[in-house]
């Protein structure tokens, strides 16, 4: 007897596919994750302002800069015989985690609404931290892993210092700035003329009965709410009235101006310091040049990391992410200074 074949088909609904975008050695870089970095980088901005081309070049940009950093971490714990590092400090962050979220099961939950597993997680936070570790040693914040050695220090020397200064004085020159306060009466049909009260006031100051910032906030129409500040300004430059600027401009360091007529008040300034045009000093400036150059040397360090870190890894790319890659090397290391 034949007994028929009933051949019955199958419908099997569209399988989603995720686009590699990159591998670093055993790691692989998929465009799902950077799009959701991406995302999670659009909500710190406004809906309007959601670039979302280029906050996707960024994350992709950040992530392989990340993992190139790892990378580099985890070759140098294999030579050390220290592959395992960094677990113990993996369990203690997810135990906050949890212990943050309520119970394991809610913070199991956070993942699964942020489209992550647990160990998708630690994967991740694993290769932040070796990243992160990396790039401190790299730098010479922290020892070289397994020692209490440090590489170079990325600090200029005091010599270094003062020679840049030196070399880049055009940058510390200042143009003349006056800092001042200044109180303003209006007419008021209630009281005694502007002029009278402004007289009285002068004297008063002279006298040294009256505080003038505290005299502004109770009484100027000319910014009370700061003292009658007038902050610090070139009076050369500024949009004054004549009257005022030509008595800033011939001031000293604690003089009160007489009365000066100002549209349809009176005014009374005061004169806190004056700063003459010339060269900033060097020792004003050299915590500000000595973190520039820190800066700069930290950025060169990391830079050349990448270089190497890329020419030995083995690495494959879309074009895409490749011509960030190269950016990203050849440009100044780092795309968030901040890190450093």
């Amino acid at each position: 007897m034949n007994i028929p074949l009933l051949l019955l088909t199958l419908y099997q609904g569209p399988v989603v596919v995720d686009q590699v975008l990159a591998t670093v050695n055993d790691q692989v870089l998929t465009l799902a994750q950077v799009n959701k970095e991406a995302k999670d980088r659009g909500y710190l901005y406004p809906p309007d302002q959601r670039d979302y081309l280029q906050l996707r070049r960024q994350a992709l940009a950040d992530t392989l800069r990340v993992m190139l950093l790892s990378e580099g971490f985890y070759a140098l714990a294999r030579t050390k015989g220290l592959v395992g590092v960094l677990d113990n400090r993996i369990v203690a962050e997810r135990r906050r985690q949890e212990e943050g979220a309520g119970s394991v099961a809610a913070f199991a939950e956070k993942l699964e609404a942020a489209e992550l597993t647990i160990q998708e997680w630690e994967a991740l936070k694993k290769r932040e931290l070796a990243a992160i570790s990396f790039q401190r040693m790299v730098i010479g914040i922290d020892p070289m892993l397994g020692t209490r050695a440090f590489r170079d220090d990325c600090r200029p020397t005091p010599s270094e210092v003062l020679a840049w200064y030196e070399n880049n004085l055009e940058k510390f020159q200042v143009e003349p700035s006056v800092k001042a306060r200044m109180i303003q009466l209006k007419e008021d049909p209630n009281k005694e003329p502007a002029i009278v009260r402004i007289e009285a006031m002068a004297a008063a100051f002279k006298r040294g009965q009256l505080d003038f910032a505290k005299t502004a906030r109770e009484q100027s129409a000319y910014r009370a709410s700061t003292g009658g500040s007038m902050g610090r300004i070139n009076p050369e430059k500024a949009p004054l009235a004549a009257a005022v600027k030509d008595f800033l401009i011939t001031a000293n360091a604690g003089e009160l101006s007489l009365p000066i007529p100002v549209a349809n008040r009176w005014a009374l300034i005061l004169v806190e310091e004056i700063q003459p045009a010339g060269l900033e000093p060097f020792h004003e400036v050299q915590d500000f040049v000595e973190g520039a150059l820190l800066q700069e040397a930290r950025i060169a360090a990391v830079k050349e990391e990448l270089i190497r870190l890329k020419n030995e890894c083995t690495i494959w790319a879309t074009p895409e992410a490749m011509g960030i890659l190269d950016g990203l090397v050849a440009g100044l290391g780092p795309t968030s200074q901040e890190e450093l």
